[in-house]
């Protein structure tokens, strides 16, 4: 079974983020934008307004982010990405139930479609055994589209009580309607480091410095 490869230390991170054309304080802006908009919701909005909001407005901050780095905005099948041909990348938003575990990892909240599905499996080879399987897999290579073939990611985001944790990973399947696995996973936000207590902190990666006061002598 492929073994997950996981980036959790900030320079690892950011190194591989500057492969992306990002940097990881853009993908926290995006959770804490989706995250505000959840926390907007009032009891006089429709039940799912949490999640809607959450969704669209973490769309928007996630287009917001990867536009300017050179990707695309690509709607598919009813699913809202971006995309970098240059790279072949694509990568969607996504709500789950933890993110930037290393025990565990992150489920969608609500089942994967077939769409979706479709998104993941085209961007892995798949093997065959029988000639029938070769023909069949080299008709549907022929149908791809150079989008459906790039690299699926998701920048996961789970959301616990009033904070925010995110990570930016690359499912390997689907089963079941659900994630299967992942080839990798990328820590961006903790549990706890990306809510109300926390906002002060995550203004940049630098050392912090701390400053004392100057007394002058009469």
């Amino acid at each position: 079974m492929l073994k997950t490869k996981l980036l959790t230390e900030p320079q690892d991170v950011q190194a591989r983020l500057a492969e992306f054309g990002i940097a990881r304080q853009d993908l926290i802006r995006i959770a804490l934008s989706a995250l505000a908009a959840r926390n907007d919701s009032v009891l006089d909005d429709p039940k799912t307004a949490k999640g809607q909001f959450s969704y669209i407005y973490g769309v928007r901050a996630m287009r917001q982010a990867f536009i300017p780095a050179g990707y695309e905005r690509i709607s598919k099948q009813n699913i809202e990405s971006v995309y970098d041909p240059a790279n072949a990348r694509k990568i969607m938003f996504q709500t789950v139930d933890c993110a930037c575990l290393k025990t565990q990892a992150p489920q969608a909240i609500s089942d994967i479609g077939s769409g979706k599905e479709t998104l993941i499996e085209n961007s892995h080879s798949t093997p065959y055994l029988f000639k029938h399987m070769q023909d069949e897999e080299e008709r549907r290579e022929k149908e791809l589209t150079e989008f459906d073939r790039a690299e699926a990611w998701y920048l996961c985001t789970a959301f616990v009580n009033d904070t925010v944790a995110c990570e930016l990973s690359r499912p390997l399947g689907v089963v079941d309607k659900q994630f299967s696995g992942f080839v990798e996973r990328i820590f961006i936000l903790r549990e706890g480091e990306g809510g109300p207590s926390g906002l002060l902190n995550l203004e940049d990666d630098a050392p912090r410095v701390e400053i004392k006061p100057v007394i002058l002598k009469r």
